[in-house]
Order: structure tokens, then C-alpha cells, then sequence
């Protein structure tokens, strides 16, 4: 399925929580890969890792995946990885 958000939304695969640990939070994970973005936009990229408030956003599930779409302005910072 082939998402093209308008405006200034951006569409984020959620990473998925990590399964490792004994307890895992009900707070879902506030991070993830940028895969569309809208015409509006001016500083995220797709795929660009983000991070962003685990409740903000539309979260839309299809197909068996799910889709976090939220405003550029709700997102915290690109993780460039390494510091």
C-alpha cells in the first residue's frame, strides 16, 4: 500500500518495542522510520529516524501493518545515530 500524506503529515513506521527486556511498558515506543512525507514539509526525510511523543498522531493499521501519521512539528528530533 503506497501512502502520499497531505499538507505538512508525516508517516512513521513505530519501531517495535524491545523484546528483550523481562517487563515491557504499556507506553507504546515514541520512535521510528520516517516512510512519507507530505508536500509541506521541510526538515524530515524519508527514512530519517525520529522521535516523537508516544501519544501524539493518528496511528492506522492496514494490511497487517501499522502507520503513526503525524503534524512535522510534533516530531523531537532526527537520531542520526552515533554521538
Amino acid at each position: 500500500m503506497k501512502l502520499r500524506p497531505l499538507h505538512d503529515w508525516v508517516v512513521i513506521k513505530r519501531d517495535k518495542p524491545d523484546e528483550s527486556l523481562l517487563w515491557v511498558p504499556d507506553k507504546p515506543v515514541n520512535r521510528g522510520t520516517v516512510t512519507a512525507i507530505g508536500p509541506k514539509v521541510k526538515e524530515i526525510s524519508v527514512g530519517h529516524q525520529v522521535q516523537f511523543n508516544p501519544y501524539s498522531g493518528l496511528e492506522v493499521a492496514c494490511n497487517g501493518q501499522t502507520w503513526v501519521f503525524i503534524n512535522e512539528a510534533e516530531i523531537s528530533f532526527i537520531d542520526y545515530g552515533g554521538v
